[in-house]
């Protein structure tokens, strides 16, 4: 009895700080172009993997993509120097 009425307490408590609340991360956007503003540049190298570019600070990322059938993989990293900072993309 006493397994069942902590099990009942805990899945109460477990709804409680769950439950549905206000949810206040939504922000509304008010201008008039709604479009996303792009945020990276994309560079391909091949099928399945990309260098990603921050416009704004010019780290730059590894994007892998594998569709195998149903199961597809994704994954990013940010790309690093030698001696561990992150690489900044140069035009050249």
């Amino acid at each position: 009895m006493k397994k069942k009425l902590f099990t009942l307490l805990c899945i109460g408590m477990l709804c409680f700080l769950t439950g549905c609340g206000k949810n206040n991360s939504i922000v509304e956007d008010s201008s008039e172009n709604k479009a996303p503003a792009k945020l990276f540049e994309r560079h391909p190298l091949d099928k399945k993997y990309a260098i990603l570019v921050e416009k704004e600070t010019g780290i730059c990322y590894l994007e892998y993509k594998n569709c195998d059938g149903y199961v597809g993989y994704y994954g990013i990293t940010v790309m690093l120097n030698p001696d561990g900072t992150p690489k900044i993309w140069e035009k050249d």
